[in-house]
């Protein structure tokens, strides 16, 4: 996706896609509130038989088990899985991608598997520094994408 994305619904909705597209039948899910999680949530209706792992449930997930998408039928105890953080590129007119962090940070660096942006889905995984940072600079809004790739990140 390379247009600019408008307002907060269409961005949680160009993310909820991207998500969405990343969640097999039968994956166990585990999200947090908010509007993003609640977009996410809204486009598994067409997935079938996913568990939940959360110590809460919210109205999203209440709609998806009386649909009959949440069975936990494949579910078992703290399985892991794939760990996806979705975000929106942007915060205000500051990138959410940045080169370095400049201070405490909710995910360790090893735990960033897959990141999705309105822009995109960067899988992590088992790459290099160098290739993580291309990817996540390719997910990053199109307005920071030139001054990110020419931070050098010298950690």
């Amino acid at each position: 996706m390379t247009e600019e994305v408008g307002d907060a619904a269409e961005l949680d909705k160009a993310i909820a896609e991207h998500v969405a597209g990343l969640v097999p039948d039968g994956a166990t899910l585990q999200v947090g509130i908010g509007s993003l999680p609640a977009v996410v949530l809204r486009h598994l209706r067409g997935h079938r038989d996913l568990g939940v792992h959360s110590g809460m449930i919210t109205d999203e997930i209440a709609e998806l088990i009386e649909a009959g998408v949440i069975t936990g039928t494949r579910k078992s105890t703290d399985r892991g899985g794939i760990p996806v953080l979705a975000l929106p590129s942007t915060a205000g007119t500051a990138s959410r991608i940045v080169a370095r962090l400049n201070g405490p940070a909710g995910l360790a660096r090893a735990d960033a598997g897959v990141i999705v942006t309105e822009y995109g889905v960067a899988d992590l995984r088992g790459l290099s520094l160098a290739r993580r940072r291309e990817r996540m600079i390719a997910i990053a809004h199109p307005d920071h994408r030139a001054a990110l790739d020419r931070t050098e990140d010298k950690t």
